[in-house]
């Protein structure tokens, strides 16, 4: 899964080498929304990895435990097939259902939980029933429809207006919906991984977030923990959302791919000519 990009005679010109679902589109709309901003001279073709974790010499959304080379995923521009269509516009609504009162004072989430990790979450969850709701789904694709259906579905807003606090956990590699979540003005609770995105060098834990271990053995005490101090974890969800004012928007995407085809970001090159 990926494409290429370069820039010649002014003009950008991409090679679309296959993808899942829109990733691709909407990585290259970014590109192109950053270039209308910062009219990068022309350079050379780079190679864009876009499944949910790359290797240490490629342009890919995220890595383990590194940040070189990391670019911005496709979410900065939208993911029609979950029901976002705009990604700023959704993080408003998200950021606004944090302004009200929650409905359920538990650490909530919704996901497929067919993974390892997610399948021992919802374990955990079903026995500790007063402090976690972990509720299972499964995405329908339909013929002709972008939009996938779900019997069981919350939307990212809904699912700020339900709970009081939230978790953040893998999936088959990085967690498209984190940067989202940190937008809600609720406690995130992040399970460690160690795939990180470009914004992770930045994210502090128990500063923007609070960390369970990858193992979840500590969940349960978080969960608590957030729950019975809520005032203090209500401090770190107000510096989450500040986080995300400056690292989480279009505008910080757009920065960020600036530094990679400027070469500020100089550790993967990949043919990269900024003559």
């Amino acid at each position: 899964m990926s494409f290429t990009a370069k820039k010649a005679n002014g003009k950008l010109i991409f090679k679309d080498m296959g993808c899942y679902e829109s990733r691709n589109a909407s990585t290259m709309w970014c590109i192109e929304q950053a270039n209308a901003i910062y009219n990068w001279k022309d350079f050379d073709e780079i190679t864009i990895h876009t499944q949910d974790w790359g290797h240490t010499d490629e342009y890919t959304y995220s890595k383990v435990d590194q940040y070189d080379g990391l670019v911005p995923e496709w979410n900065f521009h939208a993911w029609p097939q979950i029901g976002v269509d705009d990604y700023t516009e959704t993080t408003l609504q998200i950021s606004e259902a944090g302004k009200e009162p929650y409905e359920i004072n538990k650490v909530g989430w919704i996901g497929e939980t067919g993974l390892p990790i997610r399948s021992k979450m919802l374990e955990i969850a079903q026995r500790n029933t007063d402090v976690l709701d972990v509720i299972s789904m499964s995405w329908i694709r339909q013929q002709n429809k972008v939009r996938l259906n779900s019997k069981t579905y919350l939307s990212l807003p809904q699912l700020t207006k339900r709970y009081s606090i939230l978790i953040d956990v893998e999936g088959g590699g990085f967690s498209a919906r984190l940067k989202y979540l940190l937008w809600s003005r609720r406690p995130v609770i992040i399970v460690d991984r160690p795939f990180k995105e470009f914004f992770f060098e930045h994210l502090k834990e128990w500063e923007h977030y609070i960390p369970v271990k990858r193992d979840l053995s500590d969940l349960v005490e978080k969960a608590k923990w957030c729950r019975d101090h809520y005032d203090d974890a209500l401090k770190i969800a107000d510096r989450a959302y500040q986080f995300s004012q400056i690292h989480l928007t279009r505008e910080a995407a757009y920065k960020q791919w600036n530094r990679i085809l400027t070469n500020e970001d100089s550790s993967v090159h990949d043919g990269i000519s900024t003559a």
